[in-house]
Formats: structure tokens, C-alpha cells, sequence
């Protein structure tokens, strides 16, 4: 029985690990710039950081 021809898949890590870490630093950066806002709105310290997470989580499966 022959086996198909079947390009292998390649998957840029770095670039991955690049993304991953730009998203992480930028929910921090958000975080540290709006907690004191978002307590005093909404009453929740990490409301603009958990609203961008879910936005950042919808883009990558997305892009999956």
C-alpha cells in the first residue's frame, strides 16, 4: 500500500512565541494603565483587561 504525499506542517514558533508574548504584555500594559479607572466604574480592577482578553481570544481562534 503506498503512502500519500503529504506536505509536512511547519510551524513558525518564534513567531508564535513573539505573538503570545506581545498579547501578554499588552493585556499588562492595559491593566496597569486602567485598573484605578475600572474600580472606580465598574468596580471590577481588571474590567478593560478581561474585555480585551476576550477580544485578543476571539482573533486568535480566528486566525486558528
Amino acid at each position: 500500500m503506498a503512502k500519500k504525499n503529504r506536505p509536512k506542517r511547519f510551524y513558525d514558533y518564534s513567531l508564535l512565541f513573539c505573538i503570545i508574548f506581545l498579547m501578554v504584555f499588552g493585556l499588562v500594559m492595559i491593566y496597569s494603565a486602567s485598573s484605578y479607572t475600572a474600580q472606580l466604574k465598574f468596580n471590577n480592577a481588571g474590567y478593560f483587561m478581561m474585555r480585551q482578553l476576550t477580544f485578543a481570544l476571539i482573533g486568535l481562534g480566528a486566525a486558528w
